[in-house]
């Protein structure tokens, strides 16, 4: 079965930027984040030969979708150090020269062009990998579709590991980030619902739906009066955290293909980031 690797580039720069201290270039550029993110894109390639491959950017304007949903999404963030930004573009001219495909879709967030290019691998009968520490894609995970954590050594999250890791099965990933929220993103959920509440009312009642369809079957009249008072804000965080499926993506197999790097030019690049 042939397999595809998709890369979450912004999970990899922000992580590398602050697990690595300071470094720049001679022109006195930060390339900490750059620096991190070649060496895990090349620990990847090396440790899984891959022949099919994509690193995916957030686009321009990445928030808006949601944005029009909840004002306050992702509003919480500190914005990101001044320089980190320039090694976004410069990891996107990496990719150029070493061969690998590469994507950043104006309006679009990376875990939705990531899931999309997930779901249409799946009809060409792919194994995907989703490479990234986002909890969010753990509701892609099914029986040809796992997450690859690099940041753990590169942990495999199959169907049994998301089972392990949440307590839930991985499609019921979504309605749990409904309850629980997902502070990184300022996503609500139900206040005062954690982790435990969550799986444990998941457990029972399979869905989100399914709990506030059977509001009565719940003993504590506490959590039916808060389950009754977030009602509403419990399905709008399922809305904020449904990946969308409908990027508008390459749908040529020969998009994704690992090509042969500039080396030339590739060369030249290591030499001016030192």
């Amino acid at each position: 079965m042939d397999k595809i690797f998709i890369i979450d580039a912004v999970n990899y720069l922000f992580r590398s930027y602050y697990a690595i201290g300071p470094m720049t270039n001679k022109k006195g550029v930060s390339t900490s984040a750059l620096y991190g993110f070649i060496r895990s894109v090349k620990k990847l390639i090396n440790d899984f030969s891959p022949e099919q491959i994509v690193c995916v950017f957030d686009g321009p304007d990445n928030r808006a979708s949601r944005q029009k949903l909840y004002s306050e999404y992702k509003m919480h963030r500190k914005k990101a150090p001044d320089d980190l930004y320039p090694q976004f573009e410069m990891a996107f001219d990496y990719c150029e020269l070493a061969g690998i495909p590469a994507l950043c879709i104006e309006g679009v967030e990376a875990d939705d062009t990531m899931a999309t290019i997930a779901t249409w691998a799946k009809k060409k009968d792919f194994e995907t990998y989703l490479c990234t520490s986002d909890k969010d894609l753990m509701q892609m995970v099914d029986d040809k579709t796992f997450v690859l954590n690099a940041h753990k050594n590169n942990e495999l999250f199959d169907e049994k590991r998301v089972e392990e890791f949440f307590g839930i099965e991985p499609k019921q990933v979504l309605d749990y980030l409904a309850i629980v929220g997902d502070q990184s993103d300022n996503i609500p959920g139900i206040e005062g619902f954690g982790p435990k509440t969550a799986t444990t009312l998941l457990k029972e009642f399979n869905t989100l739906d399914s709990i506030f369809n059977n509001l009565e079957k719940i003993s504590s009249e506490r959590k039916r009066d808060i389950l009754v008072q977030e009602k509403e804000k419990a399905y709008l965080s399922k809305k904020l955290a449904t990946l969308h499926l409908n990027v508008d993506i390459p749908k040529d197999k020969d998009f994704y293909l690992l090509k042969e790097p500039k080396k030339e030019q590739l060369e030249d690049f290591y030499k001016e980031m030192n």
